[in-house]
C-alpha cells in the first residue's frame, strides 16, 4: 500500500446497490488480508471468492456480494 493509501472492503446484495452496501475501511494491508482469512475460515468467502477479489476486486454470483476499492486519504493536488 502507498503512504495515505485505505482500503474500502464493501458487502452487498447481488447486484452491488449502492444502498445495500456496509463498508469496513482497513489502513493496514496485513489486518485486510487477515480478515479475509478469516472470512474464508469461517467459510464466508471460498477460495474462487478470494481470486475475484484479487484479479477483478470483487466476488459475483453470490447473495451476498464484495467489492474492494482502494483511495487515499488526504490527496495532493497534482497539476497536469
Amino acid at each position: 500500500m502507498e503512504e495515505n493509501e485505505v482500503i474500502l472492503f464493501y458487502s452487498c446484495k447481488a447486484w452491488h446497490n449502492r444502498d445495500s452496501m456496509d463498508l469496513g475501511v482497513f489502513t493496514d494491508k496485513n489486518a485486510f488480508e487477515q480478515y479475509l482469512k478469516d472470512m474464508k475460515k469461517d467459510k464466508k468467502l471460498s477460495n474462487d471468492d478470494i481470486k475475484e477479489l484479487e484479479n477483478i476486486g470483487q466476488t459475483q454470483g453470490r447473495r451476498l456480494n464484495y467489492q474492494i476499492m482502494k483511495e487515499f486519504l488526504n490527496p495532493v493536488y497534482k497539476q497536469t
